[in-house]
């Protein structure tokens, strides 16, 4: 497909469950609390700075957990404009690994990489966070055009979703460059 936007990535700043270490990916531990550090901040506010020629006139979307709308927030208000909260840039669900060490991810990445449809440990799969993505990347191309969309999401997410851009098969999402706290990255 082509699309009539161009879409960016923005992981969410550092969080206090990165400085925990632990995994929160459900609403419930993560909608309202897990927000930045003062260095996540200090990251959101220095990527908004660094990237004017993208950022100026650009429309923000926004998972709806704290971490991530945080970091939208302090881009989006550099450029005196809103943040759209989108329910499909949540983080990727970790079912039995909740609020478990986070080292525990490359259990699920493993099985990423076997491509198993169904994990062990019950987390999402990966093509159910893509469809996810996409639908609101489709509603997206219909309500704008020759815009630059920054989608503001959680690591797991974007890898995902910058596997589909890049047309890589996206149970391969850990082969690629990991994205850093409060990096932007292009998915064109």
């Amino acid at each position: 497909m082509k699309f009539k936007n161009k879409y960016y990535g923005l992981r969410h700043g550092e969080s206090t469950g990165n400085v925990e270490k632990v995994i929160a990916s459900l609403p419930e531990n993560a909608k309202d609390t897990c927000g930045l550090t003062k260095l996540g901040k200090k990251q959101a506010l220095e990527t908004g700075n660094n990237n004017k020629s993208i950022l100026k006139n650009a429309i923000f979307y926004s998972s709806d957990f704290l971490r991530a709308k945080e970091t939208a927030k302090i881009v989006a208000d550099l450029y005196d404009t809103n943040v759209c909260l989108a329910k499909e840039l949540r983080e990727r669900i970790f079912g039995d690994l909740e609020l478990k060490p986070n080292y525990n991810y490359n259990k699920v990445w493993l099985e990423d990489a076997l491509q198993k449809v169904e994990s062990s440990y019950k987390a999402e799969n990966v093509f159910n966070v893509l469809n996810r993505v996409l639908s609101l990347v489709y509603k997206i191309e219909q309500e704008h055009k020759n815009k630059n969309i920054i989608l503001t999401s959680h690591g797991d997410t974007l890898q995902i979703t910058k596997c589909y851009f890049s047309k890589i098969n996206p149970y391969f999402h850990r082969s690629i460059k990991g994205i850093d706290n409060a990096e932007l990255v292009s998915f064109y």
